[in-house]
């Protein structure tokens, strides 16, 4: 694994990118006897097992192939909208057209 990473980030640096650790993680099963560390230049890549998932462009992935982390963390996130929209979702004094411009 430590091979595979050194060779795309040396293809990301042909190409003028760069990988950024901070941002990367790796993923490993309740098997796993010792955590891997993994490092992208100085940076320590985080290592999380599959069960807890990471997120990767907005979607919570997981080694299992069930997608309840993923649902929970949308239900979440919606609910949290809500209540940041609450005072004008239940604004009587609004039209009804006016709050389902909202959901368009």
């Amino acid at each position: 694994m430590k091979i595979m990473l050194h060779e795309f980030v040396q293809t990301l640096r042909r190409h003028g990118l760069e990988i950024q650790g901070a941002k990367c993680c790796s993923m490993a099963d309740e098997l796993t006897v010792h955590k891997l560390e993994l490092k992208v230049g100085e940076k320590v890549v985080q290592n999380v097992l599959g069960s807890d998932g990471f997120t990767f462009l907005g979607t919570v992935l997981t080694l299992d192939v069930t997608y309840m982390l993923e649902i929970r963390t949308r239900v979440a996130s919606a609910w949290k909208v809500f209540w940041r929209m609450k005072l004008f979702l239940l604004n009587r004094r609004l039209s009804r057209q006016q709050r389902l411009m909202l959901w368009n």
